[in-house]
């Protein structure tokens, strides 16, 4: 592409554009205002004063900051949005899922060395550092109100001990609840997990479904909110059609029936990196399927050397 400046079009595009030499300038404003006489030099050296400030040109006397024509601006990419996802902002992707989507997040100061994201060899999206000693999983149904009410707790732990590296979350979605529904939001939200999104999906999928229901849990409207993210329409799309993603839930639904859990939220542990699982359980020794942050802190102290 030529980005030499001719002296067609606005007098401002024209005098502004950086690739324009100081003579090119002269004989343009001469050309153009039909100037013959010196009397109107200080006219263009005016002129050509404005342009320099104008295109925010470095100088001694406290150079500007403008952007150069051709210089590319950065785009926002909503997945960056500390403010809308401070549990996961800053945590990058693993090795696998940055080499496939292309992605690179820069870590967050407060996100451990080793804290990345990703999927684990049978799909499971997970979260944290792959070697920590403990590793959660979150049994969820996206159409389930107590799991969206469980969310922030969830989040909190995330930022508390996930980030920090003390602890590996990871999340398997099942569908009793909204059937249909449930089904179509899990492989919407583990098709965003292959572009690098599944912890913000979700997180969107639960305010969807809090605010007005999971009926609204359609193709239509799950494509339309990864658009939204910044993710590829057309990818995200395919996944939702093909029925890769049916199958790694039918897995984790068969999880599900190994552990016997029978509600949800619930949320299991392993000190064992996931060979043996276990529940929580209060002081008289039920189950607790909805670990509270303080229950998981307590864990995690109490594998700490």
């Amino acid at each position: 592409m030529n980005l030499r400046p001719t002296c067609n079009g606005p007098m401002k595009a024209i005098l502004t554009a950086p690739a324009f030499s100081i003579i090119q300038m002269i004989k343009c404003v001469e050309r153009t205002m039909k100037l013959r006489n010196l009397i109107y030099l200080p006219i263009v050296l005016a002129l050509i004063s404005c342009s320099f400030l104008n295109i925010g040109m470095d100088s001694d006397f406290g150079g500007g900051s403008g952007v150069e024509v051709g210089e590319p601006v950065a785009a926002h990419n909503p997945l960056d949005d500390a403010s809308r996802y401070p549990a996961f902002a800053g945590i990058p992707l693993d090795v696998d899922a940055a080499s496939a989507t292309g992605r690179f997040v820069v870590p967050a100061p407060d996100v451990a060395p080793g804290v990345v994201r990703g999927v684990l060899e049978d799909g499971t999206p997970y979260i944290g550092n792959p070697n920590a000693t403990i590793v959660l999983a979150e049994y969820s149904d996206f159409s389930c109100p107590h799991c969206a009410e469980y969310a922030p707790e969830a989040e909190r732990i995330i930022t508390e001990m996930v980030r920090t590296g003390q602890a590996l979350y990871t999340f398997n979605i099942l569908t009793f609840v909204g059937g249909e529904y449930s089904q179509t939001a899990g492989k919407a939200a583990l098709c965003a997990g292959e572009q690098g999104a599944f912890w913000e999906y979700r997180s969107e999928l639960y305010t969807i479904q809090s605010r007005e229901g999971h009926q609204e849990f359609t193709s239509d409207r799950l494509i339309e909110k990864a658009s939204e993210l910044g993710l590829n329409r057309e990818l995200f799309q395919a996944c939702l059609d093909a029925e890769a993603q049916t199958e790694v839930m039918q897995q984790m639904e068969q999880r599900r029936n190994d552990l016997g859990i029978n509600s949800v939220p619930t949320v299991v542990y392993s000190t064992d990196r996931g060979d043996n699982w276990q529940f929580f359980s209060s002081g008289d020794g039920s189950q607790t399927p909805r670990a509270s942050f303080a229950e998981v802190q307590a864990l995690v102290e109490s594998v700490q050397p």
